[in-house]
Order: structure tokens, then sequence, then C-alpha cells
């Protein structure tokens, strides 16, 4: 298991350390779901894009479970961007209060 400290930018973005971008195989582009786990730790979860999916499909069943997995990847990354648009106005209305 590797760990890396990485600084966040005045953006909000982070750099992957390239030992875990080649572990995962995560390339420019790709999509990411930063999920926030119950014990307050920041999960980084590559999704994984249709072609790959498919490569790694040899059964019906493959193909179903893939499917699932997917579905539940997109509704989290859904989500996950609802509640960031949901704290953002909350942010933005708390400050045209003042």
């Amino acid at each position: 298991m590797v760990e890396k400290s990485v600084k966040v930018t005045n953006k909000g973005m982070i750099s992957i350390p390239a030992e875990i971008r080649k572990k995962y195989d995560i390339k420019d582009g790709d999509y990411i779901v930063v999920k926030e786990e119950e014990n307050g730790s920041i999960k980084l979860i590559p999704l994984e894009d249709i072609s790959s999916l498919r490569n790694r499909a040899r059964t019906i069943e493959d193909s179903r479970e893939i499917f699932k997995q997917s579905r539940r990847e997109d509704r989290d990354h859904f989500f996950a961007r609802i509640r960031h648009i949901r704290y953002t106005q909350t942010i933005i209305l708390g400050l045209s209060k003042e």
C-alpha cells in the first residue's frame, strides 16, 4: 500500500502521485469519485471507462455484475455531485445574508 502526501491548490486540486496513477492506470481525462467515509476519511475511486468494462465481460453474468457495479458508481458519483452543489449553495446563500 502506497501513502503519499499531496498539496491542495487554491482551486482545490491535488496531484495524484505517478506511482499510484500507474498502478491504477489513471490517465488524463479519467473520472475519479471522491467519497467521504463515515470515519471522516476521504476515498478516491477511479471509474472505469466503458471499453475496459467490455473487455472484462466474458459471460452474461459478468456483464450483469459489471453493469450493476457501474450503476452503483454512477449513482454514488451523481449523489456526491448533488451534495457538493447543495453545499456550495449553502455557502453562497450564507455569505449573501451577511
